[in-house]
């Protein structure tokens, strides 16, 4: 959470582990632009002219050392002992025959000779020679280069684009950007864009601004807040940090992420129409799922035709032509097949009858079927699926199922489409309710549907017994009385990035949920 006014020179802060959410808990997590931790043991923020890493601390160089993009890499050294060359700090050798020292580089001019790592060396200078590369304890002459006496310093540098250091007529430490190749003369090669040092065109140390470091390469910051040389510390509202660069959430359906010490991306929380597989955010239909708590981004209700494994993952039921189906188990099979029980005590579709649906036997077979089936023969055979009992054949109707009603005209049932959506129970009549289902009420013989905030009303449409959550309404607990349950539509929460039946569930940074549900602004 940002917190500029909190702590000096911070720019984003968190509370301790292990500590209660209080804001006495609370430590810096960011610095701000040019500030550093003090220490790992010291999170205070201070002015650094250091490089600074990742985590936000600055980078203590080597004794010697003034300038390192590591604890190791030395770039310019302090004393006349020490030399830099490729970003090491090298002891000098034989330093006692340099004539001209250069700060921050090392020997530039010896009264002998000297190797191309800037070294003097105690071989004999001659005319033919004028460095000796060490190889494997062999050394091999190189010939000394005589600058144009026609040219001017100014003219050389300008021949040797990019060196910073010109010696004998070679060029002996280049410009930021560049790099020292290894051809002889050595030459200075610019480095690839963004990249303000460089060992090969393609394998840059230290990037510029705005830049992360990518297996040698410098990428481009995108959506990044907070940044150093090393790479991004603080992402954009939507974003989340991977190994110094800004990833979109959206993209993995997620809303909030945790990132394991080997750099693994768990979803905490997800999308709408997402759920929580695991540790990652699967679309609801490809996982079979019909309802989801966005608390948890859990299923809870599989679709039809598949139930919970012990993973509570939703798997196909292994029971075939199941025309209806609820928490896993078969309540009505497809027409013309039974519904039995397995020896697992499972329900399952056959077409196959079974004993299980005779109530009575004789010596002869069964004498009475179950209701549900009719007897034909001495076999229990199944109603047709709108009869609740039946005699003679399958559509012979004694009784109706849910849903129909027993026209006396026809004397069949029928079913009436409008009152099975509203209706729980009918009355003899088969065209009046006398109960409804959820979301309706009773008025006189009639279900009426209750206003649209409400997932259940009493009384009239309009008085609440349970707020409607997937319309958008929650339960405003600071006004809701026993007699009247004040239901409100969400988007009157304000700083909220999360709602629940209640309210607001998680608040946004700078803000903490009160005890009714809503966002009060941090101090």
């Amino acid at each position: 959470m940002k917190c500029f006014n909190l702590f000096y020179g911070c720019y984003s802060c968190d509370y301790k582990q292990n500590s209660t959410v209080d804001v006495d808990n609370l430590e810096c997590s960011a610095c701000q632009s040019g500030m550093s931790f003090e220490s790992r043991e010291i999170k205070k923020c201070v002015t650094t002219t250091n490089l600074i890493d990742s985590e936000g601390y600055k980078i203590e160089c080597i004794t010697g050392c003034s300038t390192c993009t590591n604890g190791t890499n030395c770039q310019y050294t302090k004393s006349f002992e020490f030399t830099a060359r490729s970003d090491a700090k090298l002891s000098y050798k034989n330093h006692k025959y340099c004539q001209k020292y250069q700060e921050g580089f090392g020997c530039v001019e010896c009264s002998n000779s000297i190797n191309l790592n800037g070294i003097c060396s105690n071989m004999e200078r001659t005319q033919k020679c004028s460095f000796y590369l060490e190889n494997d304890n062999t050394f091999k002459c190189e010939g000394y280069i005589e600058p144009s006496k026609t040219k001017t310093r100014a003219k050389l540098k300008t021949e040797n684009v990019g060196c910073e250091v010109l010696s004998n007529g070679l060029c002996i430490k280049c410009y930021s950007k560049y790099f020292l190749n290894k051809e002889y003369p050595p030459k200075c090669e610019s480095c690839s864009n963004n990249c303000l040092s460089c060992t090969t065109p393609t394998t840059c140390q230290l990037c510029s601004n705005g830049f992360s470091l990518v297996n040698g390469s410098c990428v481009l910051l995108l959506n990044c807040l907070v940044s150093t040389p090393s790479g991004c510390t603080v992402c954009n509202e939507g974003y989340y940090l991977l190994l110094g660069s800004c990833k979109m959430l959206s993209e993995i359906h997620c809303k909030f992420v945790v990132i394991t010490a080997n750099n693994e991306v768990q979803c905490a929380l997800c999308e709408e129409n997402y759920i929580l597989s695991e540790t990652q955010c699967v679309d609801m239909s490809t996982a079979h799922c019909q309802s989801v708590d966005l608390s948890t981004s859990k299923c809870t209700i599989c679709e039809e035709k598949y139930k919970f494994d012990e993973t509570k993952k939703c798997v196909s039921m292994e029971t075939t032509q199941c025309s209806y189906s609820s928490s896993g188990d078969c309540l009505q099979c497809d027409k013309q097949i039974s519904l039995g029980t397995s020896n697992e005590g499972e329900s399952i579709c056959s077409t196959e009858v079974k004993t299980g649906y005779c109530k009575e036997n004789s010596n002869t077979g069964c004498a009475k079927c179950f209701d549900g089936h009719y007897l034909s023969g001495t076999e229990c055979l199944p109603c047709d699926k709108k009869c609740s009992s039946c005699s003679k054949n399958a559509g012979s109707c004694v009784t109706c199922a849910f849903g129909y009603y027993y026209d006396t005209t026809s004397n069949d049932c029928i079913y009436v489409v409008e009152l099975a959506e509203k209706c729980k129970l009918f009355l003899l009549s088969g065209v009046d309710c006398a109960t409804c289902n959820e979301g309706y009420i009773l008025i006189n013989t009639d279900c009426v549907k209750c206003d649209e905030k409400c997932l259940s009303c009493v009384g009239n449409v309009s008085n609440c017994v349970k707020c409607n959550v997937e319309n958008g309404y929650y339960e405003d607990v600071e006004f809701t009385t026993i007699e009247d349950k004040k239901c409100v539509i969400n988007t009157t929460l304000d700083n909220c990035e999360w709602v629940s039946e209640y309210g607001c569930a998680v608040c946004h940074d700078g803000y903490y949920k009160n005890k009714y549900y809503k966002c009060t602004k941090c101090n």
